[in-house]
Order: C-alpha cells, then structure tokens, then sequence
C-alpha cells in the first residue's frame, strides 16, 4: 500500500493509496488545488468546507460536459474515455479530501 503527502491550499494531508499511484494522485491534488484557488480569486476567502464543495462541483460539471461532448482526436471515445476516467480520479480524490476536512 502505497501513501503520498499533498497539498490543498497549504493545508498537508497524508492519503493511503495503491502502489504505483502516488504519481497521479499527486497530479489530480494540484488540479483540484489550482481550482481552489480559482476560486479564491475570484470570490475572496470562503470556508474550508465550502471551498472543497465548490471545487468539487465545478470538476464535476467539466466532468459532466466531456461525457456529453465527444473530444475532436483521432481516437474519439478513446480520447473522451480516458478524460473522464481522469476525471472521475479527480473527483474521488475531493470527496477524499472533503471527508478528511471534515472529520479533522
């Protein structure tokens, strides 16, 4: 079993994952972290709890348009296949971090 440290907003959080993974569990942390702090920039300071939900809603509605908009490569469902894996990581991965706030 597998464990890396992220970053969200300064804040540090140690997450259990599978060998192997830490690399792009690292990776969808600083997407999810540079949403944050979109966010902030565009709205000030807001709750922890509130930062994450919005963060979380705002992957999920891209997540939403890439099911339902086909990406323009070679591979076509290939393509959008793997966006929306990558986006279903990233989503899994905030309601990670929302539970750990949450019970912190």
């Amino acid at each position: 079993m597998g464990e890396i440290k992220i970053k969200i907003r300064g804040q540090q959080y140690s997450l259990a994952c599978r060998d192997g993974e830490e690399k792009r569990l690292g990776e969808l942390a600083e997407y999810v972290d540079g949403k944050a702090k979109t966010l902030i920039d565009n709205l000030g300071q807001v709750g922890e709890s509130r930062l994450l939900l919005m963060s979380a809603l705002l992957i999920a509605d891209e997540l939403d348009e890439c099911r339902a908009t086909p990406t323009a490569g070679s591979n076509g469902n290939t393509d959008l296949e793997r966006l929306i894996k990558m986006m279903d990581n990233a989503s899994k991965a905030v309601e990670e971090l929302a539970e750990r706030l949450e019970s912190a």
